[in-house]
Formats: structure tokens, C-alpha cells, sequence
């Protein structure tokens, strides 16, 4: 993952169709207080594994329109905010599965 300037974000996702995760500035850009968040993860009942699951996991804009409603989202509590853009192709590894939004549900 990498961290870039807003103004490469349309490049980003258009052109180079890069997922874009957006974090509270000087953040980790995939943990909080470095630990998974129980709500981006099913965990088993003894909190020891993490779970398939279609319902939860990380978030990334890949969409202009999804980028502008995480910045005004971000812009309620933060003057600044962290943006990472990864290559899904990174992300082809044993075990993680990249599931895209459908159109017309809900993100």
C-alpha cells in the first residue's frame, strides 16, 4: 500500500484502477490502536481466528463518488486524513478474497 496526494486520486482509481482505503491521519491504514477492529471482521467465539465472511471486512473506495463520501464522512472529525492506494492484484493471496460492491446495494 502506498500513500499518495489527493490530487492523484482520480488518477488512481480511473486510470490505474487501484483500490483507495481512507484512514484518520498518521494512521495504520488497515488496523486501529494496532489490532484488527472487531467490526471489519467476523472473529470465531473464543476471539482467537478471523472467519470468512461476505457481511464485513475492509473498505475501499473505487469509485470517485465513494471517495468524496468517505473524505465528508472523514471531514466531521478530521482537518486531515491519510490515503493509501493498493493494486488488487496484491491482494491474491491464500486465504483473502476481494468481494466488490454490487450496483445498486448499499456499500
Amino acid at each position: 500500500m502506498e500513500l499518495i496526494q489527493i490530487d492523484d486520486v482520480r488518477e488512481q482509481i480511473t486510470e490505474l484502477k487501484k483500490l483507495i482505503r481512507v484512514v484518520d491521519p498518521r494512521s495504520h491504514a488497515t488496523l486501529t490502536n494496532d489490532n484488527v477492529r472487531e467490526v471489519d471482521f467476523k472473529f470465531s467465539s473464543d476471539m482467537e481466528y478471523v472467519e470468512a465472511s461476505r457481511d464485513v471486512g475492509l473498505s475501499f473506495a473505487t469509485n470517485m463518488k465513494k471517495f468524496k463520501k468517505l473524505i465528508k464522512s472523514k471531514a466531521r472529525f478530521h482537518t486531515e486524513v491519510d490515503i493509501y492506494a493498493i493494486d488488487e492484484s496484491m491482494l491474491l493471496i491464500d486465504g483473502l478474497k476481494v468481494v466488490h460492491d454490487r450496483l445498486g446495494l448499499p456499500a
